[in-house]
């Protein structure tokens, strides 16, 4: 049986789907758990039913090393996500090109894996 190419990190590439591999910087998962946990208000106005659940499978692959298709599939899926919107916030850049962690963190998939 011949092993499909993965298309990952983008279209043409063959790496292994992990957030290792990604092009795209993973915000801090305790920083996301503690945001989460303590500030409900801030995590609530950042996403919905999708974006929790995200958060949940994502979680899942970085605490456990679960590789699940599920999981994988929602991997590939926060790497075409990010490449569409990395740019977004840059109105507010200052020169810093670290993301801003505040509302856009929060809305990239409640955790930019």
């Amino acid at each position: 049986m011949k092993k499909r190419q993965t298309n990952f990190p983008k279209a043409g590439d063959d790496e292994k789907i992990s957030l290792r591999n990604s092009n795209y910087p993973r915000f801090p998962l305790d920083f996301a758990i503690a945001m989460k946990d303590n500030t409900p208000k801030i995590w609530g106005a950042g996403g919905n039913i999708e974006g929790n659940r995200s958060f949940r499978l994502l979680r899942d692959h970085i605490e456990n090393d679960n590789n699940s298709e599920t999981i994988l599939k929602k991997i590939k899926e926060r790497e075409a996500w990010a490449s569409r919107h990395i740019e977004d916030g840059n109105q507010f850049a200052s020169g810093n090109k670290e993301p801003i962690y505040l509302m856009l963190v929060v809305l990239l998939h409640k955790l930019s894996g």
